[in-house]
């Protein structure tokens, strides 16, 4: 996205009051906040190297959003597009940890599986893991990712 972009998204947020900008940056307001998990959105901190690559990562939970997700490709480019160095997409569908399309994570890698569990995920949700070379990145990335898939 060019300069102009940025500054008119960024324009609208702060009319809506969902940011304040400072010379220090750009913060999300409590209203923000709430209005971001009023989406469904939920970040979570999760790291690993086998599934995604970037020096860091980010968890982004969309809720009920298994059904949004095919092979994952569509949400991977997205990330990509916005400067990320790649996503996976792990859903939960009939109780398993799926890797989409069809890997069980439970028979095949059960400990992950099982830390794709621990952050909250619910039946029908999914998680992005998106990695990029920094954390604003990564995070940023996320949260475009997220909020396509609504």
């Amino acid at each position: 996205m060019g300069e102009g972009t940025i500054k008119t998204m960024l324009k609208v947020l702060k009319e809506w009051e969902w940011v304040t900008i400072t010379r220090k940056g750009v913060e999300l307001t409590d209203f923000g906040r709430s209005s971001f998990l009023g989406f469904g959105l939920e970040f979570t901190q999760i790291f690993n190297s086998k599934y995604a690559v970037g020096v860091y990562q980010q968890g982004i939970i969309v809720r009920g959003g298994a059904k949004d997700v095919t092979n994952g490709m569509k949400q991977r480019d997205m990330a990509v597009r916005n400067d990320a160095e790649g996503a996976s997409v792990f859903i939960m569908s009939e109780g398993k940890m799926i890797f989409p399309a069809n890997w069980n994570l439970d028979e095949q890698d059960p400990a992950f599986a099982s830390e794709l569990r621990a952050t909250g995920m619910s039946e029908g949700d999914a998680l992005v893991l998106v990695g990029a070379d920094t954390e604003h990145v990564a995070k940023a990335a996320a949260a475009a990712v997220g909020l396509a898939m609504r």
